[in-house]
């Protein structure tokens, strides 16, 4: 990974604004999911012992059939992101998961508003996955809001045809991590 853009990102915002940031992004996102009845790919949860107040993701089984994020995904950057051994790298490898799952449930909630041009990369790509802000404010903005839900008595929503692949989603992140770019947009973002 590079050092370099760990010690950039430590200069420019200390650990404690972007977990903040995340943490007041992920109550946005579950208050979001509630109102509008429905079911994400990835579920957001607190410890109880260790780690207190510290969000986790992990798979919603019975939406996404897969094996591969089912353990806990910590989305809290550690206060060592900045340094180099391979313990910290391995940390932040973590947190750029579980920050990639976390953009993949908001853009599958933005799918589900009809929020159009969400997706990785920038061909043919009007707001990439990770401009989390930019994504909640489009969905607020959207149009069709409230119309689409997995609740019965509204028109029901299939767990089917969202077409952009979680794997995608993560191994973007953290190549956009390791080529030095940054691979998310949390703190300052565009457009908001």
């Amino acid at each position: 990974m590079s050092a370099v853009w760990w010690s950039e990102l430590t200069t420019e915002h200390s650990h404690v604004e972007v977990n903040a940031a995340i943490g007041h992004t992920v109550q946005l996102l579950f208050l979001m999911l509630r109102y509008l009845s429905i079911t994400p790919p990835f579920v957001v949860s607190y410890s109880r012992q260790a780690h207190v107040g510290r969000p986790f993701l992990r798979a919603n089984t019975p939406l996404l059939n897969t094996t591969k994020f089912r353990e806990k995904s910590m989305l809290w950057m550690s206060s060592t992101a900045s340094k180099r051994d391979s313990r910290s790298g391995l940390k932040h490898r973590h947190f750029l998961t579980a920050f990639a799952l976390l953009s993949h449930t908001i853009a599958y909630l933005a799918w589900t508003q009809g929020v159009e041009g969400v997706g990785v990369g920038t061909a043919g790509i009007e707001v990439s996955v990770t401009a989390v802000l930019e994504l909640l404010q489009l969905i607020a903005r959207s149009p069709t809001l409230g119309v689409r839900s997995h609740e019965p008595g509204t028109s029901m929503l299939g767990h089917l045809g969202f077409s952009l692949d979680v794997n995608t989603v993560v191994e973007y992140v953290t190549r956009e991590e390791d080529e030095g770019e940054h691979g998310w947009d949390i703190v300052h973002a565009t457009g908001v």
